[in-house]
């Protein structure tokens, strides 16, 4: 880093990570359809749950997913 670099408040470029340190995803892009199956059935059966509200809020994001 030379002097220039800290007062311009630049930061130095990362070195990408290897393989085996980079985050991997959770799920499965064939999961998402599944997960929103399951959180509509959820919906249907408690409706006057006090989660209703972020459940459905869950079930429209799922369903942003592609």
């Amino acid at each position: 880093m030379t002097d220039q670099t800290i007062h311009s408040g630049e930061r130095p470029a990362a070195a990408p990570l290897p393989p085996h340190m980079r985050p991997r995803a959770v799920f499965s892009q064939a999961d998402f359809p599944l997960l929103r199956k399951a959180v509509q059935a959820y919906l249907q059966t408690h409706r006057d749950e006090p989660d209703t509200v972020q459940m459905a809020s869950l079930y429209h994001r799922l369903g942003r997913v592609d």
